[in-house]
Formats: structure tokens, C-alpha cells, sequence
């Protein structure tokens, strides 16, 4: 028998566990630091030279920028031979875009690269707070400090950053902690459904038992439920905000895809074409902010509680009809034990002379499936018996390998798509 000091150090010892890998995930990181890196340094058999990756200020379980290429370049290339390749390519093109565009707007030399994410990243980088920059790179030039927010991915809207529940709360004017008290609520269901854990989850789902498939389904019907629940209060917030407010929405947008930041910031979109090619888009993103001046007023579309996702939609001048401007979603991980956040895109962006039409809602159904303050009346679906919406549980997920074989083609640089293959027929039109 282990002593008590042997247990002890047996645990402390313990490796820790390993994350899922997400391949979408993996090329966003992989993109960002082969471009700091083609900003920072040189290259050569497609690897940046010794001490040349671009400089270490971002958190990543305490690995160097090198350590994270490695490991994600080696396990890509597992399940994508090639991609790593074609990944440092696109990083190559698009530091030379972005080279050209920093130098437009007179950033002619760059002196320092840093690997970026939050907050005190960023202020360590430049030694002021800038607490609106989500840079995912920083340089610094002859004109200082300058953001780049890098985007990769097919997707022709690019995914910006995720709201957290506080902050959809506060757009909407909820009461603090509404949306939490729906996590809240799921979680109860998760207890109900025995769920004790995402690896659990993933035992239940895999399971060649039905009832522990059920279970699994189960909790994926509350976490679907909670995402359309939080979805429909956000839309009305915004709704009751703006009829008291009619400048609310233009702000809230503006808010959205372009806080003020205290350093000059660029949004790059590099998107591959599946031919090997890639398209770069650069802009600074107030200069994406001023575009709203083209719409007249804004309207949020009535919200039914069918989807996740939820839509303000803009007038030009001159113009009779609407189209989109913002799209917000509320997304889950991997499995319904890892929590919600929002996500967003502004497809007025990227819209072409031919405007997008407007959201169409799913129709209103009974529900075939309730629950509770405590779980306890939700009941177990079958698991082949679940509907299109119930498999839209599974889209906008963070990691893992539930998310490939339903979500849209291509990736973002967070790896998460906004819609499933349903909501995205809705969001366009489709049949």
C-alpha cells in the first residue's frame, strides 16, 4: 500500500490531460505564427529559422511560439497531409499583403513581432492598457505599436470575436446573471441525465446502449434548448433597447465588429479558395466601422425561438429594402458540458453588389420536449429520432471531433463556425 506521501507525489506527478485536438483550431494558430514569424524573420525549408519566430507574449500552457508549431504542425500533418504546407504558403502571401497595406497607411519598417491575445498581452507588448485590442499579432513600427487580428478560414464572413454571457447580457439590457441562470438551469439537466463530465458524455455518446445514448442525446437536447432560449433574450433585449433608442442598434454594431482601440488596428481575412490559392483581404477596422454610415436605420428580426442565432439587419440610404448586418449566435464546446458563449459576424463587410436576403426564421412547432427549473420533467429523445434542430446542437463547438462532419466547409480562426448546415439555408435563402 502507497504511504500517504507516495499517493501525494504520485498525483502531483500525474501528467496532465491532454486537450482535444481541433484541426480548425490548429490552422488558425499555425497561420498566426507563420505570419508573425514571415513579419519577424526569414525562412527556410518551409520552417522559420533559428530564433525567428516572432516574440512570446501570449499564454499558451507556457510553450514558446516554436513548441506550439511543432506540435500542432506534426499532429496536422496526421490528419491532413499537406495542409501545413499550403498553410505556411497562404502565411507567406499574406505577410507580403500585409507588408504592402501597413505601408499604405506610412508603417514602412517592422521592428518587433509579438504573438498576442489578451488584454495584458497586449500591454506588455506596448506598456499602455488597451483593453478594447484583441490582437492576435502585434508589431511595432517607426509609428509605434500597431494590432493585427488575423483571420483564416473559407468562410466568406469572418468570425470576430466571441462575447462572453456578461457582455451579451449587458447589449441586451438584461438582467445581470439572466443568461448565466439558464447555464444554470442546464446544468441541472446535465445532473439529471447523469452527465458527469465531457469524457462521460463522450462514453455515453459512443455507447452501443441505447438508454446511454439517450442519456447523451438528452443532454444535448438542454444544451440546444439553453443556446435558443439565450439567443431569443438577447434578440428581444435588443428589440426593447432599440425602439427606445434609435441610434441604439447602429452603435451597438459599431461597438461590436470595431471598439475603439488605443493603437491602430487591422483585420486580415485570409481565405483559402480549395485549389491551393488563397484570397487576403486587409482593413483597418475603422475603417470598416464607417461603412455603417452607408445605412439609413437598423432593425433586429423578430426572434421565435427555433434558432440560435439571431439578426440586425440595416437600411442603406435610398434604399427600400434590408439586409444583414450583424450576426450573433450562441455557441457550446465540444459537448453540452462545456458552457456557451456568443459568436459573430458581419456579412454587410463583405457583400457584394448583389445584397444578401433576410433571415427567415424556422417555423414556429410545438415542443416536443420540456424541462423544467430542475431538469426533471426533460425528456429522453431517441436517438434516431432526432430532428435537423437537434443536431444543431452540435455546431459552433471549440474542440473535439464532433464538429467535422457537420459544420460548414472550412474554418474561422478560432476554428468555430457560426451555423449548421440548416440555420445557414435559413440565414441565405436556401431550400
Amino acid at each position: 500500500m502507497l504511504k500517504f506521501s507516495e499517493l501525494v507525489e504520485a498525483r502531483v506527478k500525474k501528467p496532465p490531460k491532454e486537450k482535444e485536438f481541433n484541426v480548425n483550431d490548429a490552422k488558425g494558430k499555425l497561420y498566426e505564427i507563420l505570419m508573425g514569424s514571415h513579419l519577424h524573420g526569414t525562412f527556410s525549408k518551409g520552417h522559420p529559422n533559428e530564433g525567428k519566430f516572432l516574440q512570446h507574449y501570449r499564454d499558451e500552457d507556457g510553450k514558446r511560439p516554436e513548441e506550439v508549431h511543432n506540435y500542432l504542425r506534426d499532429e496536422l500533418e496526421k490528419r491532413e497531409p499537406g495542409a501545413y504546407n499550403e498553410i505556411m504558403r497562404h502565411a507567406g502571401e499574406g505577410a507580403e499583403h500585409l507588408k504592402d497595406q501597413l505601408a499604405a497607411h506610412g508603417h514602412h519598417n517592422i521592428n518587433q513581432v509579438a504573438w498576442t491575445s489578451q488584454k495584458g498581452d497586449h500591454k506588455r507588448f506596448t506598456d499602455e492598457d488597451d483593453p478594447n485590442s484583441d490582437a492576435d499579432v502585434m508589431v511595432k513600427t517607426e509609428n509605434g505599436p500597431v494590432g493585427l487580428s488575423l483571420k483564416y478560414g473559407k468562410t466568406k464572413d469572418m468570425n470576430l470575436r466571441n462575447p462572453g454571457l456578461e457582455t451579451l447580457e449587458k447589449a441586451g439590457g438584461l438582467k445581470p446573471g439572466a443568461l448565466d441562470e439558464l447555464r444554470k438551469e442546464h446544468q441541472r439537466n446535465l445532473e439529471f441525465f447523469d452527465i458527469q463530465g465531457h469524457d462521460h458524455y463522450k462514453k455515453l455518446k459512443a455507447s452501443s446502449d441505447p438508454t446511454e445514448r439517450a442519456q447523451a442525446d438528452g443532454a444535448n437536447t438542454s444544451a440546444l434548448e439553453t443556446q435558443r432560449k439565450m439567443a431569443k433574450m438577447v434578440a428581444d433585449g435588443l428589440s426593447a433597447r432599440a425602439a427606445a433608442d434609435p441610434e441604439f442598434l447602429r452603435n451597438h454594431v459599431r461597438n461590436t465588429i470595431a471598439p475603439q482601440t488605443t493603437f491602430q488596428h487591422f483585420r486580415l481575412h485570409t481565405r483559402p479558395n480549395g485549389k491551393g490559392g488563397a484570397t487576403h483581404h486587409m482593413s483597418d477596422m475603422q475603417d470598416d466601422a464607417s461603412k455603417l454610415d452607408d445605412f439609413k436605420d437598423f432593425r433586429v428580426v423578430p426572434h421565435n425561438g427555433q434558432t440560435i442565432s439571431y439578426r440586425i439587419e440595416g437600411r442603406r440610404h435610398g434604399s427600400n429594402d434590408y439586409e444583414p448586418v450583424l450576426d450573433q449566435g450562441i455557441k457550446k464546446g465540444s459537448g453540452p458540458t462545456k458552457g456557451f458563449a456568443g459568436m459573430t459576424k458581419a456579412p454587410f463587410l463583405t457583400a457584394s453588389d448583389k445584397k444578401r436576403g433576410s433571415l427567415k426564421q424556422a417555423p414556429a412547432a410545438a415542443p416536443n420536449r420540456k424541462h423544467g427549473t430542475q431538469g426533471q420533467s426533460l425528456k429522453i429523445p431517441s436517438s434516431t429520432q432526432q430532428s435537423d434542430d437537434a443536431r444543431m446542437a452540435a455546431m459552433s463547438t471549440d474542440g473535439g471531433p464532433e464538429p467535422e462532419p457537420r459544420t460548414l466547409a472550412g474554418g474561422t480562426h478560432s476554428g468555430l463556425n457560426m451555423y449548421s448546415p440548416l440555420e445557414q439555408k435559413q440565414l441565405t435563402g436556401g431550400a
